[in-house]
């Protein structure tokens, strides 16, 4: 009974993080109370994930001295790596072992925390891991625990689950949210990789920017390397920007494309979720037409002054924007000293920002 009551806490803690992401490191702190440990990692197999609160300056320690290649492998290995073929890991419990092992065990050992086993959750895109971390003086994990402890697999694999799927869902409603204000935006992986990207985005597609073998690809090698670098700042497991960008997308005889990537973070940054980050692309070639109903409602004009705003906002002439309406240009320019006076603008230029404000 005391085990499925400290299983239920912890897969309520899960479910919680997974309705609000910013949870997950707590969810990490009940999982290691509830399961007799000092502290839990959430890792795949190139990072942790969620880590106790407790354990980061721990995780901190590994990702500098990996960094600089004190440690086996390379940076973003995580701080214990299981093996594949089992359910729960051994400890590290005889001095062959940890010889075997050497040098992360010993970082473990001289941090601390060198007894661990681990739990393997189901994961869509890789596998995931819990692991539970032991101070020296706590211990290592008994059988019997090891034993109670592979028990939660299944259960938290389902809560796992359903965070993926949630988070998921929100960045494919956030494109889409996007792709109705005419904005370009491309859901990216862990790697890189394209997982979804909106019609506006696809629209943008020429010789020089293209969305293809799920790759954002560039023919120009200059901003190729901008962008790997880019994702590079925003996506590895020690990365301290947010953002990275604009990069610039030269096109022929036209004004260039704008890339912009930004790390999920927040309510966003899901450890359970495929998505990591959003690359935004600005068209600076577009002059966004506002909306005659929306001219109508912030300035109360009329339809004709509307549709006469909504052409002058994309940058057409007074006489070309005349022609398309069919009115004579004294129609167009009567219209526009309206526009002027409902607007509270006195020139042409003053106006077409404003609109594109509004568009």
């Amino acid at each position: 009974m005391a085990l499925l009551d400290a299983l239920a806490r912890t897969e309520r803690a899960f479910f919680s993080a997974a309705l609000d992401p910013r949870l997950w490191n707590d969810a990490m702190d009940v999982a290691a109370r509830e399961g007799g440990a000092d502290g839990c990692i959430l890792f795949s197999r190139a990072a942790p994930l969620a880590i106790s609160p407790c354990l980061a300056p721990l995780d901190a320690a590994y990702a500098h001295e990996a960094s600089h290649a004190k440690l086996e492998g390379a940076r973003g290995h995580a701080l214990t790596t299981p093996r594949a073929d089992d359910d729960i890991d051994e400890d590290f419990a005889d001095a062959a072992a940890s010889r075997r092992l050497a040098p992360y065990q010993e970082f473990l050992s001289r941090s601390g925390y060198p007894w661990f086993a681990h739990v393997p959750l189901a994961g869509d895109a890789e596998p995931l891991f819990l692991s539970f971390e032991r101070k020296a003086c706590s211990g290592p994990f008994l059988p019997g625990e090891r034993s109670a402890l592979a028990q939660w697999g299944r259960p938290l694999s389902e809560a796992a689950s359903f965070a993926g799927a949630l988070g998921d869902a929100r960045v494919e409603g956030a494109c889409a949210m996007l792709d109705a204000l005419g904005i370009a935006a491309v859901a990216l992986g862990a790697s890189g990789e394209i997982l979804r990207a909106n019609a506006c985005a696809e629209s943008l597609a020429c010789a020089q920017f293209s969305l293809a073998a799920r790759r954002i690809a560039l023919a120009d090698r200059a901003a190729s390397d901008g962008l790997a670098n880019a994702l590079r700042g925003v996506l590895r497991r020690d990365a301290p920007a947010a953002r990275a960008g604009p990069i610039a997308i030269a096109r022929e005889n036209r004004r260039p494309l704008a890339l912009t990537i930004f790390r999920l973070q927040g309510r966003d940054q899901n450890p359970f979720a495929a998505a990591r980050a959003l690359c935004v692309i600005a068209d600076l070639a577009a002059r966004p037409m506002p909306r005659a109903d929306d001219l109508h409602a912030l300035f109360a004009l009329t339809q004709a002054e509307a549709e006469l705003a909504c052409r002058l906002s994309t940058g057409q002439t007074l006489e070309a924007a005349a022609a398309a309406l069919t009115v004579t240009k004294e129609t167009a320019r009567d219209r526009l000293k309206s526009v002027f006076d409902k607007t509270g603008t006195h020139k042409q230029g003053a106006l077409v920002a404003l609109l594109g404000r509004v568009g």
